[in-house]
C-alpha cells in the first residue's frame, strides 16, 4: 500500500478530532488509566496471595525436615 499525502492529511485530521474535537484527552486517558490501575491491583493481590501460600508450604516442608533430623 502506498501512503499518499491525502492519507496523511486524513490521518492527522482524525487524530485532531479525536483529541481536540468531540473527545477530550481526559475522556480517552482516564478510562485507560483506571483499567490499568485495576489490572495492576488485581495482579499484585494475586502475587501476594500466591506468595503467602508458598510461604505456608515452605514452612511446613521445613518443619517436616527438621522433624526427620
Amino acid at each position: 500500500m502506498v501512503v499518499t499525502e491525502k492519507d496523511v492529511g486524513e490521518a492527522s485530521q482524525v487524530t485532531y478530532h479525536l483529541f481536540a474535537g468531540n473527545f477530550t484527552f481526559s475522556s480517552i486517558y482516564f478510562p485507560i488509566s483506571y483499567i490499568t490501575f485495576i489490572i495492576c491491583s488485581l495482579f499484585i493481590y494475586r502475587v501476594k496471595k500466591v506468595k503467602k501460600r508458598w510461604n505456608k508450604i515452605k514452612r511446613r516442608w521445613l518443619k517436616a525436615r527438621m522433624m526427620m533430623m
